[in-house]
């Protein structure tokens, strides 16, 4: 391996013994060459999990109900949005599916989501330019994140031809931030 002067380091990173690459600030001689990054050393912001889902689904499968049940099907499961967004993209079905297991892996990060009257209309996933996919909730499914104090939702989707998968993790909103002390009250 080549050897870079310190300032080479600090201006492109360096390749540590593992070959990871280290961004400016962490030489590999600090952590025995790998990579790691400052938030596993020192959380500054706490995240802490509210619910996880997960979900898989052969495309096959969606493409069927598709096929059989035509925009009755559609109507009861996306919004116009999520519709819009599918329709145009190659494989079409790949993306219904993608859609189908990310509110799968919604209700279930919710928890009892069925039971408590959510939809799959009440959850919609956005999709904002190279962003990731985000969430938007209405009626019960608002109503049941409001109650669990869900401040975001992170959500991930993949797909091939033959299956779907996708990983929704709810994150409780902050902790408010303590009042200070303003010295003896008035009354």
């Amino acid at each position: 391996m080549t050897s870079l002067s310190a300032g080479a380091r600090e201006k492109v990173g360096c390749f540590g013994e593992r070959g990871a690459l280290a961004p400016r600030g962490f030489p590999p001689e600090n952590h025995g060459g790998a990579y790691a990054p400052r938030s596993l050393h020192k959380r500054e912001i706490p995240m802490d999990i509210v619910g996880i889902g997960t979900d898989i689904v052969e495309c096959l499968r969606i493409g069927r109900m598709i096929e059989q049940h035509g925009e009755l099907f559609l109507a009861r499961v996306y919004t116009e949005r999520e519709i819009r967004y599918c329709q145009a993209r190659k494989h079409a079905t790949a993306h219904f599916a993608g859609v189908w297991a990310a509110k799968e892996a919604l209700l279930k990060c919710l928890g009892d989501g069925w039971r408590r009257g959510v939809t799959f209309t009440d959850l919609e996933v956005r999709y904002e330019g190279k962003a990731p996919p985000r969430v938007h909730m209405a009626g019960a499914a608002k109503d049941r994140a409001m109650s669990l104090r869900i401040g975001d939702i992170m959500l991930s989707i993949a797909h091939c031809r033959a299956y779907a998968t996708a990983t929704a993790i709810a994150l409780a909103l902050p902790p408010a931030p303590p009042v200070p002390y303003m010295g003896d009250l008035p009354f």
